[in-house]
């Protein structure tokens, strides 16, 4: 059947990007995917959690539709205390400030049917996650511009200069700024500075600020950061003294990342200053997020000793799994990305890359291995070879897909000589 005018274009131009993931996860022997951003590290004892907890809390009510017009109030409730208790927020969060759609990507997509009309444009510091693409087209209809900065102004105040220059440069579409903090997919956090000069900078042009936290609470220990910047929320800033309207600041959120629970499908918006803003993305994504997830997501955030245990599990998992991966990256001398945020590294696996069509190669080899892995172009990049690795899997998972990494960048390499 024809696709109508509206989706043809995206379609097609969509379909070939995600053919090779559709195969991949269909396939009956999935190759190790370094490529998806999912947290296996404290799965087994997630799993045992949400199964006693639902055993004991399911009643008849959670098999109707869920009661309250942002999401299910006690999930709310729960979010609110989860937000005050970890983010280090200025003003505290409450139940009014928030709105729950299925997934970290909904909210993002409600945020940009609200901010912005077909046509409009974000600027977005590069580089960023390759899924943007997806979010910003398909729904929303919004064209993304990239703004690159040296490596050495990405995290702090000087990145405006990038933001200046871009907004400079383009026409009067735009109508806001992502942010990811932490990175993804650089696994570094932004410094206060940095942040308030963003905020201060979409004050200046009338833009709205949006702060994608996810990683928030995958901040682990690293020896390659002696002494790495703290993850700040954009919710801590104090921004009436730098004298930013809140009304432009959105903060993202979800369990996906920092509590494995990419297939539960719940994410969260802190708003504190726009209730226009929280009903209109609570209208887009409202009575979409299972009442089954809201209630596992509910046991866990309001229950502070057990989520306290699983954020310092993880992390300690998350630093043990990074250093297995890097020490291979220096073993090897591959340029890497120092990290101690999300689940990630940003590497250039081989020096030999120096073409867009040699980084499809080595992408290509490494699919032979039976290895999946983010390439950088999808990242947009400023450069070929960058490739985004996730390493939070299940030991021997990560022991194997490295071997397979190594001989896969042994075959690309062996190529060029």
């Amino acid at each position: 059947m024809a696709l109508s005018e509206r989706m043809r274009g995206t379609v097609e131009s969509i379909m070939p990007k995600i053919a090779t993931q559709v195969a991949q996860r269909s396939s009956s022997n999935p190759p190790i995917d370094f490529g998806t951003a999912e947290n296996w590290l404290i799965r087994s004892e997630l799993v045992d959690f949400f199964k006693d907890a639902i055993s004991k809390r399911l009643v008849k009510q959670d098999l109707s539709y869920q009661r309250g017009f942002v999401g299910d109030p006690n999930v709310i409730a729960a979010l609110a205390d989860a937000f005050n208790r970890h983010f280090a927020p200025k003003v505290p969060v409450d139940s009014t400030h928030i709105a729950v759609a299925p997934g970290g990507g909904a909210i993002l997509e409600s945020l940009l049917f609200n901010i912005c009309d077909a046509g409009d444009e974000m600027l977005v510091l590069t580089p960023f996650w390759s899924g943007f693409h997806f979010q910003f087209q398909v729904g929303p209809k919004v064209t993304i511009i990239p703004v690159t900065s040296p490596m050495e102004n990405v995290f702090n105040e000087r990145v405006v200069d990038d933001l200046e220059a871009a907004l400079a440069k383009a026409n009067k579409k735009v109508r806001g700024v992502v942010v990811c903090n932490p990175h993804n997919p650089l696994g570094q956090c932004y410094t206060r500075k940095a942040l308030e000069a963003i905020a201060v900078f979409c004050e200046k042009h009338n833009l709205q600020l949006i702060s994608d936290e996810i990683y928030a609470l995958s901040i682990y220990e690293s020896a390659d950061l002696a002494d790495p910047v703290p993850f700040i929320s954009m919710l801590s800033l104090d921004l009436a003294q730098i004298k930013v309207n809140p009304a432009r600041a959105h903060v993202i959120w979800s369990v996906s990342k920092d509590f494995g629970c990419s297939g539960f499908r719940l994410g969260a918006l802190v708003s504190q200053g726009s209730p226009a803003m929280v009903c209109g993305v609570a209208m887009a994504a409202n009575t979409q997020v299972s009442g089954l997830t809201a209630l596992a997501v509910t046991a866990l955030l309001s229950d502070p000793a057990k989520m306290d245990g699983f954020i310092a599990l993880n992390r300690s998992r998350l630093a043990i799994a990074y250093e297995t991966m890097a020490k291979v990256f220096r073993t090897r001398a591959i340029r890497y990305i120092p990290a101690n945020a999300g689940i990630f590294i940003w590497a250039r696996l081989s020096d030999k890359v120096e073409t867009w069509e040699q980084e499809a190669d080595l992408t290509k080899i490494l699919e032979g291995k039976q290895v999946a892995v983010s390439a950088g172009k999808g990242y947009a990049a400023a450069a070929p070879g960058w490739y985004r690795l996730s390493f939070a899997m299940e030991p021997e998972n990560l022991r194997k897909g490295l071997e397979r990494l190594e001989k896969g960048i042994d075959e690309f390499e062996k190529g060029q000589d």
